[in-house]
């Protein structure tokens, strides 16, 4: 599946960033942007021209799908610590967003990776590492 990251920069000084997969879209209404489907949101996704400065748009998709598909995550729900196998030991970049849009953490790394997430506030957050994305909730 590929993924599509819309990053909007606004015009109060915050960033929005979105996903959409294969079959999702965005599109001008009136004074608006609109962003459907949102990865794991049902609705529609609407602001205003007037409040954003910049809007970055990247694809992701991946070289190897086998070494993506052998990517695990867990203990999901984590409390701590978020633990990312990466059994072929290939390059790996992450993201983890809240489902606001905001950017929690970057990293990159070969092999296995800890994360601590234990200042993260309770809630679900998206996780994209190459391109792949994944939900977990911290508890």
């Amino acid at each position: 599946q590929n993924i599509t990251q819309i990053t909007i920069a606004k015009t109060d000084g915050s960033e929005l960033v979105c996903y959409t997969n294969d079959g999702g879209k965005f599109t001008f209404s009136n004074d608006s942007i609109v962003i459907a489907p949102i990865y794991e949101m049902s609705e529609k996704l609407t602001i205003s021209l007037n409040e954003i400065q910049k809007i970055n748009i990247s694809n992701f998709t991946s070289i190897d799908e086998q070494a993506l598909a052998n990517i695990n995550i867990y203990p999901n729900p984590a409390a701590d610590f978020l633990q990312i196998s990466n059994p072929e030991n290939i390059n790996m970049q992450l993201a983890i967003y809240s489902l606001n849009g905001e950017l929690m953490l970057t990293d990159e790394f070969i092999g296995n990776k800890q994360i601590n997430i234990a200042t993260f506030s309770n809630g679900t957050y998206l996780l994209l590492v190459n391109g792949k994305l994944f939900k977990f909730n911290k508890i």
